[in-house]
């Protein structure tokens, strides 16, 4: 649960518990817990770590996932999410914004045809991350929660674009970027900047 909260950076119960899996009464349980220990910081129903939750994330990552860490097949592991979140990366730009003569400008979504071969894009990448999911979540069990929180936005853009890209809502690229962070984390890796 700290960990989901480090990742989201803050959350209700209700996001965690979509974003987790667990039960809704259990969150609120360990969420409580987590305040009462210092981890959280409790914002009104919203809660947000505190700074030595990161530290604890980290060191938990570190305490528990250290044999991962530099072994030739996870490193080619990497290696390969990398290339498939290169392809993710290109897909939410084009997503984002589109090439008029020769500028990028921002995609205001007028053009259907265009969005719907984005979107396919997208699904295709979420297929190829999927596969590598499942190999690190036989390792790291809390990485199979992520194909079914892909699915579930894929499931609402045929209804509501917002769940490519909204910071708002629970889109692929939020939940993207948790996995991403999330990875980085398990692996001791920093973001390039």
């Amino acid at each position: 649960m700290l960990n989901a909260v480090v990742l989201k950076k803050s959350a209700t119960a209700d996001i965690l518990a979509a974003s987790t899996g667990v039960a809704p009464s259990a969150v609120a349980r360990i969420v409580g817990e987590l305040v009462d220990a210092g981890y959280l910081v409790d914002l009104g129903g919203q809660v947000m770590p505190d700074d030595s939750a990161v530290d604890t994330v980290k060191s938990y990552n570190e305490a528990h996932w250290s044999g991962l860490r530099g072994q030739p097949e996870v490193e080619r592991w990497h290696q390969r999410f990398e290339h498939v979140n290169d392809l993710m990366l290109a897909a939410i730009d084009a997503w984002q914004q589109v090439r008029v003569g020769g500028e990028k400008i921002r995609n205001d979504h007028t053009d259907a045809a265009y969005d719907d071969k984005i979107i396919s894009r997208i699904d295709g990448i979420i297929a190829k991350a999927e596969e590598l999911l499942r190999q690190l979540g036989k390792r790291v069990p809390r990485f199979n929660r992520y194909p079914e929180r892909f699915e579930a936005a894929m499931n609402q853009v045929e209804q509501d674009r917002r769940y490519i890209s909204d910071p708002r809502v629970e889109s692929v690229h939020n939940v993207w970027f948790e996995m991403h962070e999330d990875i980085f984390l398990l692996l001791g890796k920093e973001r390039q900047v």
